[in-house]
């Protein structure tokens, strides 16, 4: 997400060297910002890369915080204030961590620094950078929406009997070989037999279980180590199969959701709300 370089308390234990700040992770203004501390020593620098600015649990910000609650930093210098985070309520919370250790935070890139008292334009700027992940989600979600009502998948990951097309891997074709045990499967099925007998059936006949044909016709090892033997068919996968829209032919989206651009936690939605585009008769 973010650089932070900071500078230990002059009275705490010199027990670092100061690191080689490279071009990518030292912006011309917060070099500058580190000139003109100069007091500033025993310089160290935390790095979060790749991490979104919703998460507040991060390596780099949570190695910082041990460091000022350990009343061991003086300064903070980031670029901007969106390099903390992009939450209004827990930027809240660092700047009050900071304020409540005497620790100065210095943002080059929005002419903030609280060695000159309270700057209630910050409170804006905070704002407007949740905003900004709020809007760009919004129109992520709104980009996969489209997608769907387009009859594309969000994923190459197809289920057993499909394969992504050679058109387009976001829509799915018909994995042949596969999608005869498919029907076979529901063939049986409304003959009456229970999902046990099938995967027995199956197991019999020494059909190769979906993550295993998977492999072989990709021509790799399977991502998981297999706990059983390859043809060892459970009931369970039987009832998906059975219970899955995506073999009546429909293309079937937005089954799964996050709670909200703070919260990633994946939520299963109401049927209704998921996206079926039908199959086009041919």
């Amino acid at each position: 997400m973010g650089l932070f370089i900071f500078c230990y308390n002059p009275n705490a234990p010199n027990t670092s060297t100061a690191p080689t700040l490279s071009n990518k992770y030292a912006p011309l203004l917060v070099l500058q910002s580190l000139n003109c501390i100069k007091d500033c020593i025993n310089i160290r620098k935390n790095v979060d890369d790749g991490i979104s600015g919703t998460v507040f649990s991060r390596p780099g910000l949570d190695a910082l915080l041990a460091e000022v609650r350990a009343g061991n930093v003086a300064t903070v210098i980031i670029k901007d204030a969106s390099r903390l985070g992009r939450d209004v309520y827990e930027i809240g919370n660092l700047k009050k961590a900071f304020e409540d250790n005497n620790v100065r935070l210095i943002a080059a890139d929005g002419n903030l620094d609280t060695a000159n008292g309270f700057d209630i334009m910050s409170i804006f700027r905070d704002v407007f950078n949740e905003w900004f992940v709020a809007d760009t989600s919004k129109k992520i979600r709104a980009v996969a929406k489209a997608k769907a009502l387009k009859g594309k998948h969000h994923t190459t990951q197809t289920p057993y009997g499909y394969m992504p097309s050679s058109e387009d891997k976001l829509v799915w074709a018909i994995d042949e070989s596969a999608a005869e045990v498919v029907r076979e499967i529901f063939r049986l099925f409304i003959g009456g037999m229970g999902t046990q007998g099938i995967a027995n059936l199956l197991r019999e006949r020494d059909i190769k279980i979906p993550t295993m044909h998977k492999a072989l016709r990709e021509g790799k090892p399977p991502r998981k180590e297999l706990r059983y033997p390859d043809n060892y068919w459970r009931s369970g996968v039987v009832n998906e199969i059975i219970d899955n829209l995506e073999y009546t032919g429909a293309a079937v989206m937005q089954k799964m959701s996050t709670r909200s651009y703070k919260d990633k936690r994946a939520v299963r939605k109401p049927k209704d709300e998921w996206i079926i585009v039908e199959a086009k008769s041919s």
